[in-house]
């Protein structure tokens, strides 16, 4: 670069000239091709490469996610996510080459066959669809970002129209279905002498709560039979108050009066701690599986058999419309509900029983 008069001029035959308090940067048919608030910035902008590669693409994307996480812009799991899937299903299958270099076809017959045989790290099994879906959409955020970012982003610019395609095996893999009854539920908590154990399970079932809106509850949010939920765990057990999963998480419950009286009876023994159940989602599960297997009942996870459950036998007993139904377990919609929780709880139902109503 040498200085010509007011202007700087490099190679690219762009120019730096100071404008009020902005330094733009300027091509030769003194087109505005960019605004900065210093000239070093402006100096950096004209001299930074056109592209990057893979490498130094991912490190600027994980540092743009915890920027946004340190903002408060993103929760800390979520940004977490982020990166994990880019450190151990995005990173690990992908040559580190020049981005405007890499071709869509590698995308199409390299990268999307390597990531259908790739299996979770802590399950070491193969990937889920939605798992498959998500590490797919966070692939085309980091090309977006680096995109915006204007570096030249090649044949990469196609990923970004990319319609998912989950491959059949993902999609004929069916969850195996385990269905919780109340008795068994009745059981669990009648067998529990903790306590604290059993004022949780009990608001478990009654409240239909997810788990990290159940061991962030705190005194304070009930009041009246009713519990204002409002507040979270995040994925490390951090308490965060005034936060929930989503807008529609914020939300007032009634519970029963026998909750009310077990939540009493802990507040006496917990005196110092506006929280009712300062344990971990990990102690959770360890001791619900030990306690239920000790009574002999299957029993899958901690407390999310109590949330499809609940809200299982509160579907179909009809008392709710829908829009209530939707705000009393925190769903903008009923998709999560039907495909995740729905269970039956009507033995043998069936559609003409309810014309032998009619008829008879």
């Amino acid at each position: 670069m040498k200085l010509t008069g007011t202007f700087l001029l490099n190679l690219n035959l762009m120019l730096i000239r100071k404008n009020g308090t902005k330094y733009k940067v300027y091509d030769e048919g003194r087109k505005t091709l960019a605004s900065f608030d210093t000239k070093d910035q402006a100096i950096a902008w004209t001299t930074k490469p056109s592209t990057i590669d893979f490498t130094q693409a991912f490190n600027l994307f994980n540092k743009n996610i915890q920027d946004q996480v340190n903002n408060g812009i993103i929760k800390k799991h979520t940004g977490q996510r982020y990166q994990e899937i880019v450190s151990c299903h995005i990173e690990p299958l992908i040559f580190n080459v020049p981005i405007n270099t890499y071709k869509y076809s590698d995308f199409l017959n390299n990268y999307l066959k390597k990531l259908s045989m790739a299996v979770s790290r802590t399950t070491m099994q193969p990937l889920s669809a939605k798992t498959y879906k998500d590490i797919i959409a966070v692939f085309r955020m980091v090309i977006k970002y680096i995109r915006d970012l204007d570096y030249d982003i090649g044949d990469c610019a196609k990923i970004l129209d990319y319609r998912t395609k989950v491959p059949a095996s993902k999609k004929n893999k069916t969850k195996d279905e385990f269905y919780t009854t109340i008795n068994d539920a009745k059981l669990l908590i009648q067998s529990e002498t903790n306590l604290k154990y059993k004022t949780l399970y009990c608001l478990a079932l009654v409240s239909g709560a997810r788990t990290n809106e159940l061991l962030a509850a705190c005194y304070d949010d009930f009041q009246n039979n009713t519990w204002t939920i409002q507040n979270t765990l995040d994925n490390d057990n951090v308490f965060e108050p005034g936060s929930v999963k989503t807008i529609a998480g914020f939300r007032t419950v009634d519970v029963t009066v026998e909750v009310t009286t077990l939540i009493k009876s802990l507040k006496l023994l917990n005196l110092s701690n506006n929280r009712l159940f300062n344990i971990s989602k990990s102690q959770v599960k360890y001791h619900t599986q030990k306690l239920a297997k000790s009574i002999g009942i299957a029993w899958q996870g901690g407390l999310s058999p109590f949330r499809k459950l609940s809200s299982s036998l509160v579907f179909d007993s009809n008392i709710l419309s829908e829009k209530e139904f939707r705000q009393r377990y925190g769903w903008e919609d009923l998709k999560t509900f039907r495909k995740y929780y729905q269970r039956q709880t009507r033995n043998n139902a069936r559609v003409d029983g309810i014309f032998n109503k009619l008829t008879n």
